[in-house]
């Protein structure tokens, strides 16, 4: 009796096996690449959030904020004062008044006028000649509330965006400054710390 001689099946063979059980457990070759697909993106998302939650928070990257309450007290001295005016005294034209301590003297005969806050939150402002002859004065009330600074006096209360860095305090505002009763003037001023006495 002749050997009958075995014949291995063949890799398509084999593949086609596998693909019919594939598709007897209700899977497809496509179903498989998408789980896989998932699968890959699943890792992605993971890493990606993970390296964000390795990230510092911004604001402790920049440092703590600076207490404006602790950091106001003291005397300033205007260092430098701009105002745009868009619709100067109700017209269509743009009018900038700017002053700089650099000319200040020169040009407007009087000393940069200096503020003089309190720690019990007061404030009084003092306008001087250039032989330091008192011009005029003003006194108020101040607070801060996160970045803004409130200033009140008789008939006229200002809220200013504040930040103070390296001795010099930046305040900006929109205000009626030419007196159009519109509140759109852009006024924006340096002040220079002198001292952090806040006496005279």
């Amino acid at each position: 009796m002749a050997r009958q001689k075995l014949v291995r099946p063949a890799k398509s063979c084999k593949f086609a096996a596998r693909r019919i059980d594939w598709y007897r457990a209700g899977w497809s070759i496509s179903s498989l690449k998408k789980k896989r697909m998932r699968k890959n993106s699943w890792i992605l998302l993971a890493g990606i959030a993970l390296v964000y939650a390795c990230q510092p928070d911004k604001k402790e990257a920049q440092g703590p904020l600076v207490d404006l309450k602790s950091a106001l007290p003291g005397t300033w001295e205007t260092k430098y004062l701009q105002i745009t005016m868009p619709t100067y005294q109700g017209g269509d034209s743009t009018n900038v008044f700017e002053a700089s301590e650099e000319y200040w003297e020169a040009r407007f005969l009087v000393k940069p006028y200096r503020t003089y806050f309190s720690p019990e939150q007061k404030y009084h402002t003092v306008h001087r000649g250039l032989h330091d002859e008192l011009i005029s004065e003003s006194r108020g009330m101040w607070n801060t509330f996160g970045d803004t600074l409130l200033m009140v006096e008789e008939g006229s209360t200002i809220q200013y965006k504040l930040l103070i860095e390296k001795g010099q305090a930046h305040l900006s505002a929109l205000l009626d400054w030419d007196q159009d009763g519109q509140e759109d003037d852009e006024y924006y001023m340096v002040y220079r710390l002198v001292s952090k006495s806040s006496s005279e």
